[in-house]
C-alpha cells in the first residue's frame, strides 16, 4: 500500500503542474469536509422518574441522578446500581469527576458543592458572601482544581477558586443551566434556559470571565447541559424539542439528533459514545466524523479530488482540511492528504448523498434510488440504454412525452444542496429536472440552449440565473445546481459557469416530487429530447 501510494504521489504532482494551475477552487457557505453520523440510539438504563448530570468515572461507569439517588451504568455488564440512595445524595443535579476518582455534585438540597471520596463527604461551598445559593445546577472543574457552576434560579455563574473562595463571575442571565470549558480552558460556555442561547465567555488566568457573547441562538429553544470534545466541538441538549445538538468551536452547526421525546437533559462522552439523560432513561449512541473526500461528487476518489487538494496545499480551505478529525488544523497538508489517498479509487462513503438515481437499469417502469426510498416512475416510455451511457447505462427521451416522476426528495428551502446530472442532446427550450408545484431546476434556455435555472430566492425581484454556456451541442455534460444557503451557482463539466453576485434570501417553497426530463406542467416543448444519467442529490455544497 505504502508504495502503491508513493507512486500515486509522483503521479499527482505531475498532473498538478500541468493542470491545477488553472484551477480555481470556491468555498462557500454549507461547504463540508467532515460530516458527524448518528448510530443507532440505544436505551441502556431507565425506568426513573427523572434523570439528570451524566458523568463518567473513568472506570467503565456512568454517573446519573435519579429521584432514588445517585445511578451507576456499568457499560461492560449493562447494569444500573443506585451506590448513593437518597436523601444520602442531597439532591444531586450536576456531577463531575476528579482526577482522583473524587465526585464533585450541584446539590439542591441543601443548595450546596460538594465532594464525595468514598463514604466521605466535603461541603465545598455553600454560600456567597453571606447568602445561600438558589438552585445550583451543573457544574466543570478546571485543570488547576477550581469549579465553575450555575445557579439556577439566581441567574449567577459562580467560581470556587483552587483555595475554596467563592467568586461571582457573571450574573443576570435567565435560568443558566449547563457549562463546560474548552479543552485549552481560555473559553467557558454556559446554556441557558429561559434566554434562547449559549454564551461563551473569555476566561482569565485567575479564573474571572469577560468578553460575554453568544455562542448560538436558537429560537424557543430550552438549552439544558453541555459537553465537549477534544477538538473543542461543544454538544448541547435541548430540553423541549428532544435532541442534542453539536456545533464547532466556531458555533457553526455539525449535526442534530432526535433523542426519544421525553425532555433531553444532559449529555456526556464515555468510552467513545455519547450518553444521554432523557425523561427517566439513559441513552447511549456512537457519533462517527467521516471526511467528504469526493469533492466534486463524481463518486469516485480520483485525480480531480486530488487537484482540489493540492491547489490548497499549505492554505486554510476547510473543504479539503480533513486532518486531525473532526475539524481539522487549519492547513492543508501531508495529513489531508494521506486521509484522501485512504479512500483513494473507491466509491466514498458519503452520508451527504442523499438521493442517486444511476439510471443503469435495461428494463422496467422504476428508476431505483440507489440510497434511500426514492425510487422515481417511467412514464409513456423513456427507453433504457443498457450501454453507452455517460457512466453505464442511460435513459434515452423522446422529446414528446415521456419523463420520470419521483416522491418528494427535496424541500429546497432547507438547507444548502447539490444537485449533478449527466445529459446529452436535448434542445433549447428543454427541461432537464423540475419540481412539481415549483420551478423548472435545470433548464436549456429557449435562444441558445445555454444552461440555467428557474429556481428563485423568496426576495422580491429575484430572478432566474443564467449562465453563458449551451449544453445542447450533441455531446454528454455533467451539469449542477448548487444552493449554498446564501447563492445559487450552475456547474457545467466541472467549472462554475454563473452564481448570483448578490445575498438571495430563501428559496422558494416547494414540497412537490421531482420531475425528470420535462418541465413543470408537463408543458410541449419542455421534454427533454436526449439521455439523461447518474443524477446525484448531496446535501452540501458542491463547487469546483
Amino acid at each position: 500500500m505504502k508504495a502503491n501510494m508513493k507512486e500515486t504521489r509522483w503521479a499527482m504532482w505531475v498532473y498538478f503542474l500541468f493542470s491545477c494551475l488553472t484551477l480555481t477552487p470556491v468555498t462557500a457557505q454549507g461547504a463540508r469536509s467532515v460530516v458527524a453520523v448518528p448510530g443507532p440510539i440505544e436505551r441502556v438504563s431507565g425506568g426513573f422518574a427523572y434523570v439528570e448530570g451524566p458523568a463518567y468515572d473513568g472506570q467503565g461507569g456512568v454517573w446519573f441522578t435519579t429521584r432514588v439517588g445517585l445511578a451507576r451504568y456499568d457499560i461492560e455488564t449493562g447494569r444500573t446500581t443506585i451506590p448513593v440512595p437518597t436523601p444520602d445524595h442531597g439532591g444531586a443535579n450536576g456531577l463531575w469527576f476528579e482526577e482522583d476518582g473524587s465526585l464533585l455534585a450541584a446539590e439542591t438540597t441543601p443548595p450546596r458543592i460538594t465532594r464525595r471520596s468514598g463514604d466521605t463527604v466535603t461541603v465545598i461551598a455553600d454560600q456567597w458572601e453571606g447568602g445561600g445559593f438558589s438552585f445550583p445546577n451543573d457544574l466543570v472543574q478546571d485543570a488547576k482544581g477550581g469549579i465553575y457552576f450555575t445557579d439556577f434560579n439566581a441567574g449567577n455563574v459562580f467560581y470556587i477558586t483552587p483555595d475554596e473562595e467563592v467568586i461571582r463571575v457573571d450574573f443576570g442571565n435567565l435560568m443558566p443551566n449547563g457549562v463546560i470549558l474548552s479543552p485549552d480552558e481560555k473559553t467557558l460556555y454556559v446554556s441557558t434556559s429561559g434566554q434562547d442561547r449559549i454564551f461563551r465567555y473569555h476566561v482569565a488566568e485567575d479564573g474571572t470571565l469577560s468578553g460575554k457573547a453568544s455562542f448560538v441562538e436558537i429560537a424557543n429553544a430550552t438549552f439544558d447541559g453541555l459537553s465537549i470534545d477534544a477538538a473543542g466541538n461543544v454538544y448541547g441538549t435541548i430540553f423541549n424539542m428532544n435532541r442534542v445538538v453539536v456545533w464547532t468551536p466556531e458555533g457553526e452547526l455539525v449535526v442534530e439528533v432526535a433523542i426519544p421525546p421525553a425532555q433531553t437533559r444532559n449529555v456526556t462522552w464515555a468510552e467513545g459514545k455519547l450518553y444521554v439523560t432523557s425523561g427517566g432513561e439513559l441513552y447511549a449512541f456512537d457519533l462517527a466524523f467521516v471526511p467528504i473526500v469526493d469533492t466534486d461528487g463524481s463518486g469516485t476518489v480520483d485525480m480531480p479530488d486530488l487537484v482540489r487538494l493540492i491547489h490548497a496545499w499549505g492554505e486554510d480551505d476547510p473543504v479539503v482540511d480533513y486532518a486531525p478529525l473532526p475539524n481539522g488544523d487549519g492547513v492543508v497538508d501531508q495529513a489531508d492528504l494521506e486521509v484522501l489517498m485512504a479512500e483513494w479509487g473507491r466509491v466514498p462513503n458519503d452520508p451527504t448523498l442523499t438521493t442517486h438515481w444511476r439510471l443503469d437499469e435495461t428494463e422496467g417502469d422504476n428508476a431505483s434510488d440507489s440510497v434511500a426510498d426514492n425510487d422515481g416512475l417511467l412514464v409513456n416510455g423513456p427507453a433504457w440504454l443498457p450501454d453507452g451511457g455517460a457512466i453505464e447505462g442511460a435513459l434515452v427521451f423522446d422529446g414528446v412525452d415521456d419523463y420520470v416522476a419521483t416522491p418528494l426528495v427535496l424541500d429546497p428551502q432547507e438547507g444548502p444542496f447539490t444537485i449533478l446530472a449527466w445529459v446529452k442532446g436535448g434542445a433549447p427550450g428543454q427541461v432537464i429536472l423540475s419540481q412539481e408545484g415549483g420551478n423548472n431546476w435545470l433548464v436549456a434556455d429557449t435562444q441558445e440552449g445555454f444552461l440555467f435555472t428557474e429556481i428563485r430566492g423568496k426576495a422580491r425581484g429575484s430572478a432566474a440565473l443564467r449562465s453563458e454556456t449551451a449544453i445542447t451541442d450533441g455531446d454528454w455534460h455533467r451539469v449542477g445546481l448548487v444552493w449554498d444557503g446564501a447563492h445559487r451557482s450552475l456547474l457545467l463539466d466541472g467549472a462554475l459557469v454563473a452564481t448570483d453576485l448578490v445575498h438571495q434570501d430563501r428559496l422558494v417553497v416547494s414540497r412537490g416530487g421531482l420531475t425528470i426530463g420535462t418541465g413543470v406542467g408537463l408543458i410541449a416543448g419542455t421534454f427533454w429530447s436526449g439521455l439523461i444519467d447518474d443524477i446525484r442529490i448531496y446535501e452540501r455544497v458542491i463547487l469546483p
